[in-house]
């Protein structure tokens, strides 16, 4: 039940209609509810109507009924409930909540003919819910470390927990399922797989268990193109065994809980059951998100449009599609125009509500010929008659990730018809999202040419697109504006270096130093260019070590960055013992602080240390 949507759903109602008594008396043909009214309401709102679940009461008896029967007959009438934003269309997706309209006319007619109960033959078997693991046990039981407390009011609460997985050996995961121990206050929750350490280190900064966040969860992403969502009530899917996904050791489960409040203390603990394949997947899907992050709501506008499409390079399947946006969206559409110019709906949401969001599994997927586009249109209404909009008066709200912002997003679960072309959509893609934001921050640059902050974000992206001229001419400009910058020197030798132009790079990380002398960056930076600078005569082994040893003190130690640096000053004043020692401790050290991608990167450079020889990335 939606407490924003229906808030009458949450209060304690009168009993409708007479008192129940054995004499009375039932008009011929009225529906009853044994025989009509609980074959509908046990398979349709039982699941989540039921003791420990997230809604507010129990549906699995006739009296249970009975005392909410004019806030069923409300909540069907409008078809708040059960909960499904999607509209009927071409695409049917697994577990399609809705009833027809001859269900909801029954419920009608019952309560409008007095509520009877019926014969209690015509009764059917109660649906039985243990409470525990849909999918029965499960292989492995992770959980949060500690409770969250929850205070009694305020707004709703976005909060993600890191839940670190044991285990030093790849598994194979083909079911997740959540287990809230208070499902009543989650009202949704994502799934993401860390494989950085990064999310563990947002949590160590934050007092309380977990931590804050709308969106941001570090770099904690979708495992293999899944998406692991869960809504009170929906009930697990296992994956096919070919489609199952890596769990790497060393990995942590992000849990991006959104909790409401109940006006009295609450605390939420969860559990996490997964399920493992015996086999590794043999096929993968990959996620690909449209994005339209130009958005602009002034104060009082009722029609502000976002559109994003992309056109898929190779045959595959659609498997999923999750649209999101945040409080202000009022209606999407979204569509497939294949290459024969014929255009086929996929989904239209008449209504948007961000507290009934979910993920759309296809029943059967849907083939997709290269050269299709994917699209959609999404509605803005930022006025005071939106009911949903928490600003009170409306104020103008842009593009931005957390809750007082707006988005709009279409995530889309593609399985590539043969495995070769999982690489090609992968970079297609890459290079797809690299140019919309190269052209987004051109366009911020051109409103507003002398904000240095969209000037070195847009340097950034030309990077990214290989336009390292360009970069360079961005943040000299940079430069000109903010000319006693560290920042802007360090950048500006950054672009030097990866554009080739070492002795211009030498000279401004030399400036970042002397500007911004206690931060750890451009001595990094300048330290691993001197120790391998490309031309073996301008290298500097001695000021290197210098510079190395500055890097080590200003970071205590703890940056990996700073240890690769002083690694290659070891080697460059032909340390190579050392230095080869020193790799290999700090590979230990990145695998027992679960940093799998540092060790990898370590395990190259200790290839080229083998090899004698040193080089600025660690890369062959």
């Amino acid at each position: 039940m939606n407490l924003s949507r229906l808030p009458i759903l949450f209060l304690a109602l009168l009993t409708t209609g007479p008192t129940r008594t054995a004499a009375a008396a039932e008009p011929a043909g009225a529906p009853t509810f044994n025989r009509d009214i609980a074959p509908i309401v046990f398979q349709h709102c039982a699941p989540c109507h039921h003791p420990g679940q997230a809604a507010p009461f129990s549906l699995l008896s006739f009296d249970d009924a009975k005392r909410k029967a004019k806030t069923i007959v409300e909540a069907t009438q409008t078809r708040a409930m059960p909960p499904w934003l999607a509209e009927k269309g071409a695409v049917e997706f697994h577990g399609q909540r809705g009833l027809s309209e001859k269900q909801i006319g029954l419920i009608r007619d019952w309560v409008s003919a007095g509520t009877a109960e019926g014969e209690p033959k015509d009764l059917p078997a109660q649906p039985k819910f243990s409470g525990e693991w849909f999918l029965g046990k499960p292989d492995l039981i992770v959980e949060m470390a500690e409770s969250y407390a929850l205070p009694p009011e305020g707004p709703d609460v976005y909060r993600h927990f890191v839940v670190p997985i044991p285990g030093n050996a790849v598994r194979h995961v083909r079911a997740v399922e959540l287990l809230p121990d208070n499902p009543r206050v989650v009202h949704h929750a994502v799934m993401l797989v860390d494989r950085t350490s990064s999310a563990r280190q947002l949590d160590a900064r934050d007092p309380e268990p977990g931590f804050s966040g709308f969106m941001a969860a570090g770099q904690a992403q979708l495992p293999d193109g899944h998406f692991l969502g869960w809504t009170p009530g929906k009930i697990p899917v296992p994956l096919p065994p070919e489609l199952c996904w890596r769990l790497n050791p060393g990995s942590d489960l992000v849990l991006q809980l959104h909790l409401k409040k109940t006006g009295k203390p609450e605390t939420i603990r969860a559990k996490v059951g997964l399920f493992f394949s015996d086999k590794p997947a043999t096929r993968q899907t990959y996620a690909v998100v449209l994005r339209d992050k130009d958005i602009r709501l002034p104060a009082g506008s009722t029609n502000v449009i976002a559109r994003s499409e992309y056109t898929v390079p190779v045959d595959a399947d659609l498997l999923s599609l999750y649209p999101h946006a945040h409080f202000l969206a009022r209606d999407m559409e979204i569509e497939l125009k294949r290459p024969d110019g014929s255009i086929q709906r996929l989904m239209g949401i008449p209504d948007w509500d961000f507290n009934w969001q979910d993920e759309y599994r296809l029943r059967s997927p849907l083939r997709i010929a290269a050269g299709s586009t994917f699209s959609f249109r999404y509605r803005f209404d930022n006025s005071a008659t939106n009911p949903r909009n928490p600003n009170k008066p409306p104020r103008e709200i842009a593009y931005g990730r957390n809750a007082s912002d707006e988005m709009a997003e279409l995530l889309l679960q593609l399985l590539p018809k043969r495995d070769e072309d999982l690489a090609k959509l992968r970079t297609d893609y890459g290079l797809w999202s690299i140019r919309a934001e190269l052209k987004r921050h051109e366009n911020l640059a051109l409103e507003r040419p002398t904000d240095t902050t969209v000037l070195k974000q847009l340097a950034n992206w030309q990077q990214q697109a290989g336009r390292t001229t360009e970069a360079v001419e961005t943040l000299r400009r940079v430069k000109a504006m903010e000319p006693d910058s560290g920042e802007a020197r360090f950048l500006l030798g950054n672009a030097y270096e990866i554009a080739g132009r070492h002795d211009e790079a030498i000279d401004e990380l030399t400036s970042a130093i002397r500007l911004s002398a206690q931060r750890p960056e451009p001595v990094i930076r300048l330290a691993r260019l001197l120790a391998a600078h490309p031309d073996a005569k301008k290298r500097q082994p001695t000021k290197a070590m210098e510079l190395a040893e500055q890097a080590m003190e200003l970071t205590n130690g703890r940056s990996f960055d700073a240890v690769e640096a002083y690694l290659l000053a070891q080697a460059s004043n032909g340390r190579w013992d050392e230095a080869i020692d020193g790799i290999r401790q700090s590979i230990a050290s990145a695998t027992g602080a679960k940093l799998p991608e540092v060790a990898t990167m370590l395990g190259k450079r200790l290839k080229q240390f083998e090899a004698r020889q040193i080089k600025l990335t660690a890369d062959p």
